[in-house]
């Protein structure tokens, strides 16, 4: 029974909720907050380590997917300004 109700939770999008809420870092009293939330939506029994487990690995998912959006996003910029800064000393606007 514990295993379907993990099963069942890894399907909603609780779990990357709860991961999106605090930009993957939480603390201990974050942790049994969601626990407790988790029982209250009838999500029990459930073994509690194992929904830690997945949002270990959720977390990590996303904090990857987030730091290569971010490196992205700055070499971007990077790159922009490195193209603005040529283009303005070539006075041509760049917008």
């Amino acid at each position: 029974m514990k295993e379907k109700q993990l099963k069942r939770l890894s399907r909603t999008t609780i779990p990357m909720d709860f991961v999106e809420k605090f930009d993957g870092v939480w603390d201990h009293k974050q942790w049994l907050v969601f626990c407790g939330s988790i029982e209250d939506q009838g999500y029990t029994p459930i073994d509690f380590d194992q929904v830690g487990i997945l949002l270990e690995n959720i977390k990590t998912d996303y904090l990857h997917k987030n730091r290569s959006v971010y490196h992205h996003e700055k070499r971007s910029n990077v790159l922009t300004n490195i193209a603005a800064t040529c283009l303005s000393a070539m006075h041509i606007t760049f917008r």
